[in-house]
C-alpha cells in the first residue's frame, strides 16, 4: 500500500492533535495486550474514497459503555481500566465536529473494522 492522499481544509495542527491522540492510545493499548511483542500491531490507513483515516490496534477491546461516554460528552463518571476517562477521545471528536468531521469507534462488521479496536476519523 502507500501513496494514498487525502486533502482537507482543516487546520493542520488541529488534525495533527486528533491523529496523534488516537495513535498514542492505539500504541498504549497494543502494548497492554498479552500478545507477543513482535506480533502487536497498530495500523493507520488513509481511505480516500470514504474521506477518512482509520487507526486500529490489536490491544485490549474497549468497553462499549466507555465508548459511549467518551464520544457523547461523558454521560457517566466510570473510568477505564487504566484510570483514564477518555477525555482525549472526546476532545478529538469535538475538534473534528468543529470542522464537519467526526471520530467513530468502529464495530465488527463495519467494512473498515480491523481487530481488535478501530477508530475512523472522518473529514
Amino acid at each position: 500500500e502507500g501513496g494514498s492522499s487525502l486533502e482537507t481544509s482543516m487546520d493542520f495542527f488541529q488534525l495533527y492533535k486528533v491523529v496523534y491522540c488516537i495513535v498514542d492510545n492505539a500504541v498504549h493499548w497494543a502494548g497492554s495486550s498479552s500478545t507477543e511483542l513482535d506480533r502487536r500491531r497498530v495500523k493507520i490507513s488513509v481511505e480516500e474514497e470514504a474521506r477518512c483515516i482509520v487507526i486500529s490496534n490489536e490491544g485490549t477491546k474497549v468497553d462499549p459503555s466507555m465508548v459511549k461516554a467518551a464520544l457523547n460528552g461523558f454521560e457517566f463518571t466510570t473510568t477505564k481500566s487504566d484510570g483514564s476517562i477518555g477525555i482525549g477521545l472526546w476532545l478529538s471528536n469535538a475538534t473534528m465536529m468543529e470542522y464537519g468531521g467526526s471520530v467513530v469507534h468502529l464495530e465488527e462488521g463495519d467494512p473498515f473494522f480491523r481487530p481488535n479496536v478501530s477508530y475512523k476519523i472522518s473529514l
